[in-house]
């Protein structure tokens, strides 16, 4: 057959096997290339490439929640602050309130000293009636003065420290603060440890060793595989924060109904008392109060306290300098006196104590979280010292204050350079 008669499809089917034979590798090792990247290799992981260090997305949200716990603590800080400033100013309010009930006292004992002697005076004799005079002015003055104490008395009392409202007002946000802390630590220890498992999974993995290997070998800067230095940085940060969050488990009793728990008074006395959240300040006894030495005095400020069959008593209150349950100690615990006659009251563990912690409590085990924390309680408020002492006096005393002041508002230990 003449080559005119040839089937033309055998060229076009060798010409075809022909360009398959050379373009079908290169096709192919372009796709392997393509598929075996090392930066598609890290992709697939969920890493990301910041400078030369590849990492988790997981690490954006760990540092945005660090910078929150931050400002979180910040203002828990103040919270505190703000409560401690009210309280010690109506520790000094009161202070100031009793020293001038004394001065009416003594005022009113003066004015009727001298009432008695403005009746006992005859009349008519020019030089008795002009020393009648002076004492007449001389109770004029003393009236004044009565009447104006009464005034800052009343002034004292309506204060913004003297209104229930305001306190509760400020340990309710307190404790939503410390709240909300102490859940943003254990949220963000979670992410950490999450993050942790992942970046030590994906540094065994051969392929993520291989690839990085691979990137080292092309480029000048030798990448890594994270964390980066800030995932570091929130780390040490979120140690401090768990560093202040103190906890403790307390095992309560039930007995009668109630659960109860054990304190420690002034580091020497231990008695179990109701574990009340419901109330309001600490009730305890008279002979209690005798063993810690803490008997109020006749001028004590009167709180009327509703016993559990509804009767209305009227109690004395204190400070119990130390109080301890379990592993925390709380200084300056205001109480309530019961009255001897009520000498079968049981120890309330009210308010008073409870406002220092966060608590979490499960009556089936009977067990009760307390989570505190540190470096916001100050020291136990001490009253003002009295007007009349002397300008040197009066500089140590401005001193202290001062010092108080600083000690009761610590800076916050997460903004520390390190």
């Amino acid at each position: 057959m003449s080559s005119h008669g040839r089937p033309r499809c055998g060229a076009g089917l060798v010409l075809a096997v022909t360009l398959l034979m050379v373009t079908g590798p290169v096709a192919s090792a372009r796709a392997v290339a393509r598929q075996d990247a090392p930066v598609d290799v890290l992709k697939a992981r969920g890493l990301k490439q910041v400078g030369s260090t590849y990492v988790l997305p997981a690490e954006s949200e760990i540092h945005k929640r660090t910078t929150e716990l931050k400002a979180l603590h910040n203002q828990l800080l103040q919270a505190a602050r703000r409560r401690s400033q009210l309280e010690r100013q109506a520790v000094n309010d009161q202070a100031q309130v009793r020293e001038m009930l004394a001065q009416r006292v003594a005022l009113n004992q003066q004015m009727t000293a001298l009432d008695e002697r403005i009746r006992s005076m005859p009349v008519g004799n020019f030089q008795v009636t002009a020393q009648r005079n002076a004492l007449v002015a001389r109770r004029s003055q003393a009236v004044g003065m009565y009447n104006g104490l009464a005034d800052r008395i009343n002034l004292l009392r309506t204060s913004p420290a003297a209104d229930p409202a305001t306190r509760d007002r400020l340990q309710a946000e307190v404790s939503r603060r410390r709240e909300g802390f102490i859940q943003a630590v254990l949220d963000l220890r979670q992410m950490v440890d999450d993050a942790q498992k992942s970046y030590a999974s994906l540094a065994a993995a051969d392929a993520v060793k291989q690839a990085i290997a691979a990137l080292s070998q092309s480029s000048k800067t030798k990448p890594r595989l994270g964390p980066s230095a800030q995932f570091a940085a929130s780390i040490k940060l979120l140690e401090r924060a768990e560093q202040s969050v103190m906890t403790d488990a307390v095992n309560l009793q039930k007995r009668g109904g109630v659960f109860w728990v054990d304190a420690t008074f002034n580091g020497k006395v231990v008695r179990p008392m109701v574990f009340d959240t419901g109330a309001g300040l600490t009730t305890i006894p008279a002979k209690l109060a005798e063993e810690i030495g803490v008997n109020p005095g006749p001028t004590a400020p009167i709180v009327r306290c509703e016993t559990a069959d509804g009767t209305v008593v009227e109690a004395r209150e204190v400070t119990i300098p130390t109080m301890r349950v379990g592993r925390f100690t709380v200084n300056g615990v205001t109480a309530a006196v019961m009255p001897a006659g009520k000498g079968n009251i049981a120890p309330l563990l009210g308010q008073s104590f409870h406002r220092h912690f966060t608590y979490k409590f499960t009556p089936e085990s009977g067990q009760l979280v307390m989570s505190r924390v540190e470096g916001l309680e100050p020291a136990r408020p001490q009253p003002a010292r009295s007007s009349r002492g002397t300008t040197r006096g009066r500089s140590r005393s401005s001193r202290s204050r001062a010092a108080a002041s600083r000690a009761a508002a610590p800076a916050s230990a997460l903004d520390r350079v390190e």
